[in-house]
C-alpha cells in the first residue's frame, strides 16, 4: 500500500504548528479540570492521571477512574473544533452496527 497520496488534514489547519512543541508538563488546571469531569461523570473516588507524550493540538492521558482504565484526549487547539465529538459520533454509528471501537 503505498502513502503518496495520503494527506493529512491537520497540516491546513488555521494553526498546523500549535502544540509541535513537546509538552514537559501538564497543565494543572486542566488537570484540575479533567479530574473534576472525570469526578462528575463516573461519580469517581479515585483518579490517577499520567499525561501522555504526544504532540499536537490533542493533550492526552492514560488514566485509572476507580477500577477503569482509560486513554483520554482532550482538544486544546486555539480553533476550538468539534472534530473530536464528530469523531465519538461516527465511532457510536460503527459499534452499533456491531464493530468493536473505543469508546
Amino acid at each position: 500500500m503505498s502513502r503518496r497520496d495520503i494527506h493529512y488534514w491537520k497540516c491546513d489547519r488555521p494553526a498546523a504548528f500549535h502544540g509541535t512543541a513537546t509538552r514537559l508538563e501538564p497543565d494543572p488546571g486542566m488537570e484540575d479540570a479533567l479530574r473534576g469531569a472525570l469526578r462528575d461523570h463516573f461519580g469517581a473516588r479515585s483518579i490517577v492521571l499520567k499525561p501522555g507524550v504526544g504532540q499536537g493540538n490533542h493533550l492526552t492521558w492514560q488514566a485509572e477512574v476507580d477500577d477503569l482504565s482509560l486513554f483520554l484526549r482532550v482538544e486544546n487547539g486555539p480553533e476550538k473544533d468539534d472534530h473530536l465529538a464528530v469523531e465519538s459520533a461516527l465511532l457510536d454509528r460503527v459499534r452499533e452496527v456491531g464493530v468493536p471501537t473505543p469508546r
